[in-house]
């Protein structure tokens, strides 16, 4: 969500890439990004609110396993 959030105001602007003719907007180019399954972040910059929202869970619970997965090598080890 932080990602959509903050960078929200850019999706109408022109990408750079599109500043000669006018006619490639950052909406445009983050749309390809998710067609073509490569994104930097396909699950937070996508306008799908719900996608959005399944991402950030999705990576709570990553960030959740990897601490417990550190915390439980670190009392083995020391």
């Amino acid at each position: 969500m932080f990602l959509w959030q903050t960078n929200f105001h850019n999706y109408c602007r022109l990408h750079p890439l599109g500043e000669l003719n006018g006619d490639l907007r950052y909406t445009d180019m983050y749309r390809w990004f998710n067609c073509m399954e490569m994104g930097p972040c396909h699950g937070w910059m996508t306008s799908n609110s719900t996608l959005r929202k399944i991402t950030t869970k999705h990576a709570r619970r990553l960030t959740r396993v990897l601490k417990y997965r550190v915390t439980s090598v670190t009392r083995r080890v020391g």
